[in-house]
């Protein structure tokens, strides 16, 4: 099942309440950049513009990539997204690492 029909399912199952709640801790920021994720110019969520990395989090909807400074990535901060924000980057994720993986081959 790809990260993408993973998320249309989370969100078609999902209580309201609930899934809402767990927006709140839903990352697992551990993996370093993946080859094609691409980096933003500040940290996505204190905004530092010093010490940047990619990585990988996992959510409930799939794994998205995060631009975060090394304080934000050793505290495990992250942004808040929202439902809709959360999927479209899983979606996003999936289709430039699909590409990256692609050209490997």
């Amino acid at each position: 099942m790809t990260s993408i029909e993973q998320a249309r399912t989370a969100w078609a199952t999902a209580p309201r309440d609930t899934e809402l709640d767990r927006w709140r801790d839903l990352y697992d920021v551990t993996v370093p950049r993946p080859r094609g994720c691409p980096a933003a110019a500040a940290c996505e969520s204190c905004a530092a513009l010093a010490g940047l990395s990619v990585q990988e989090a996992d959510t409930p909807v799939g794994v998205i990539c995060l631009t975060l400074c090394d304080d934000c990535t050793e505290a495990e901060r992250t942004p808040r997204l929202s439902a809709p924000d959360a999927v479209r980057r899983a979606m996003v994720h999936e289709q430039h690492t699909r590409r990256v993986a692609g050209v490997a081959s």
